[in-house]
């Protein structure tokens, strides 16, 4: 049952089939061939997949991002982050990245940053003297670090499949995301330095900065409500999500005024089809998953990596290099929910912090989805910016390295994870 589950799932997959299609056909495929299992088993596994209650931030997380998108929010943090650190060598590349910082927090879905920010920052990026390939690059590298920027939806979902508390891995994402976003802002200026990226911009005056921060404080509201509501334990993140929403529409509706009640109607729509496509994703994996965990793979997997190696930094990097290759493949949140459950147990038996593993697989994660040439993140991005792959592929590497030594980094000082989640009593 298994060769057929895998080979099928192969097949499906290098044929270009939607994944969520591509699991749930070849698990339709295996049961067929095993007469021991019912048909009924792979939609009550599908139906189990997404009954949690934590799932329901997932809409409601997206719908405050996309309506903050079209308000007016996007060009308000940008301008911000531009007064901020325009003036630095490398100006308008330190802007992306901290921009990127500020949005993550916002919209919580990071293909919806790749989007708006690529779109927003790469015709300033060009106008400034940024090569194509590199300003497309450094929106890509902000993206994969912006993963770790809390709200996130991989982390609701990673969260309620771990059984590891949404608001803990929300407080653990800060630290190494601000970590990976110094990164990325030291190479920027290092190669600023040496010439092979645009000086920076006229300095900001008190003024002109502080006119930046009024524009930006209304947006910079959201993450605090957030964050506040979520550690001083007024709500939970489920509820912090429908607080998003009602102040998203408030601020679109009546502060900013930009957003109208046709568009409205639209960004329900969009709301309604990204939600429905990673539900139907999280249903099909857990169905693929069930019939692993029958055939006793997690456990076959665990005897495999433990006679390798019982240290557990060496079984984190295995882990992390598998959610990198195949979250590239598999389009990211696919390639967690598959190996997730698989490798979880071996984490907790060689007596690694579950709120560090998770963490850890979504920085991972966020580099899979921009390794060159198939991550579905770069893809979008180039697809936004009308960069050249090519070019783009070429210029990824600085940073992809820098990316994999933060990664290392994190792996290697579970402290970076765990100091704020456990400050804070979670």
């Amino acid at each position: 049952m298994i060769t057929v589950l895998c080979i099928a799932f192969l097949v499906l997959t290098l044929a270009g089939v939607p994944i969520a299609f591509a699991m749930l056909s070849s698990t339709t495929l295996a049961v067929f061939a095993s007469d021991a299992l019912p048909f009924a088993l792979i939609a009550q596994r599908v139906g189990s997949g997404i009954d949690n209650f934590t799932y329901l931030a997932i809409p409601l997380f997206i719908l405050a991002g996309v309506i903050m998108e079209h308000s007016g929010i996007s060009g308000r943090l940008v301008a911000l982050a531009r007064a901020l650190v325009g003036h630095v060598p490398g100006g308008m590349g330190h802007t992306v990245i901290v921009s990127e910082v500020f949005f993550s927090g916002i919209s919580g879905a990071s293909l919806s940053d790749a989007s708006a920010i690529g779109s927003l920052m790469y015709p300033t990026l060009r106008q400034s003297g940024y090569e194509p390939g590199r300003a497309a690059a450094i929106i890509a590298a902000a993206c994969a670090m912006g993963i770790l920027i809390p709200p996130c939806l991989t982390m609701v979902v990673l969260g309620a499949i771990a059984g590891v508390s949404v608001s803990a891995l929300f407080a653990a994402g800060f630290l190494p995301g601000f970590v990976m976003a110094l990164a990325l802002m030291l190479l920027v200026y290092v190669q600023a330095r040496r010439g092979l990226l645009p000086p920076g911009e006229r300095r900001a005056t008190r003024a002109e900065v502080w006119l930046a921060c009024r524009g930006a404080l209304i947006p910079l509201m959201l993450p605090v409500i957030i964050f506040g509501g979520i550690l001083g334990g007024v709500f939970s993140p489920t509820e912090a999500a429908a607080i998003a929403v009602l102040y998203a529409l408030v601020v679109a509706l009546f502060v900013y005024r930009e957003l109208k009640l046709g568009i409205l109607y639209k960004l329900l729509v969009q709301t309604a089809t990204i939600t429905g496509a990673i539900g139907l994703i999280l249903g099909a994996a857990a169905a693929f998953s069930s019939l692993l965990a029958l055939e006793g793979v997690p456990g076959q997997v665990a005897e495999f990596v433990t006679s390798v190696s019982t240290n557990p930094i060496v079984f984190l990097i295995v882990a992390n290099l598998i959610f990198i290759l195949f979250g590239a493949i598999l389009d990211g949140i696919p390639a967690l929910l598959l190996f997730l459950p698989i490798l979880m147990p071996v984490s907790n038996a060689l007596g690694i912090d579950p709120l560090h593993f998770t963490l850890v697989s979504v920085a991972s994660l966020g580099i899979g989805l921009i390794i060159p040439p198939i991550g579905i993140m770069l893809l979008v991005i180039c697809s936004v910016t009308n960069a050249p792959l090519g070019e783009v592929s070429r210029a990824m590497a600085p940073y992809l390295v820098i990316l994999g030594v933060c990664l290392l980094f994190i792996i290697a000082v579970p402290a970076v994870v765990l100091v704020i989640p456990r400050a804070l009593g979670l």
